[in-house]
């Protein structure tokens, strides 16, 4: 909690410029961690066509898209 404290206030000593660029650039680095992470099932599917057919799979795809594309707007 204190280091979270510090790092926001330290952002907010920065200026308002600057704390949009550190909120960005933490969005971005976000929206690649679950593009790996949808890469990763996508190289699953590529080596189990099978699993296609497990909906659970497909339900985890969307939702990482979805997050990935909330994250990212």
């Amino acid at each position: 909690n204190v280091a979270g404290y510090a790092l926001g206030v330290g952002t907010a000593l920065l200026g308002e410029k600057a704390a949009m660029a550190f909120t960005e650039a933490g969005e971005t680095e976000i929206g690649g961690h679950y593009n790996d992470q949808l890469r990763t099932l996508l190289d699953m599917l590529k080596d189990n066509l099978n699993l296609l057919y497990y909906s659970e799979l497909k339900e985890q795809m969307n939702m990482i898209r979805e997050f990935r594309d909330d994250e990212l707007e």
